[in-house]
């Protein structure tokens, strides 16, 4: 991830990413995972994806160009898993919980 600090005349800043940014985690058998994925977009564009394996072919949740609001996502299928985080020009907060049920 490539993270650029822009200040503003008014002594305020804010960070510009762009890049890939992962998080993994494990689901075991029996057990399932409830992901909570939070954008606070405010400029550029936010891609993720949550996959088993980390193939974005087996992606349980894969969306482009994400809008600022909260996407719940459960995974019950045991196995490892990636969530992947593509920004473009991005500012703006973005967060993932996970809950495991």
């Amino acid at each position: 991830m490539n993270i650029d600090i822009v200040n503003n005349n008014d002594g305020s800043s804010y960070s510009v990413e762009n890049g890939s940014t992962q998080y993994l985690f494990t689901v075991e058998d029996g057990e399932t995972v409830e992901l909570a994925l939070i954008f606070d977009n405010q400029k550029g564009s936010i891609d993720v994806y949550v996959a088993k394996d980390g193939v974005e072919a087996n992606a349980d949740f894969r969306e482009k160009d994400l809008s600022s609001g909260t996407y719940n996502v459960i995974v019950s299928e045991a196995g490892s898993y990636q969530v992947l985080y593509t920004c473009k020009d991005y500012v703006g907060e973005y967060s993932c919980s996970i809950e495991k049920k």
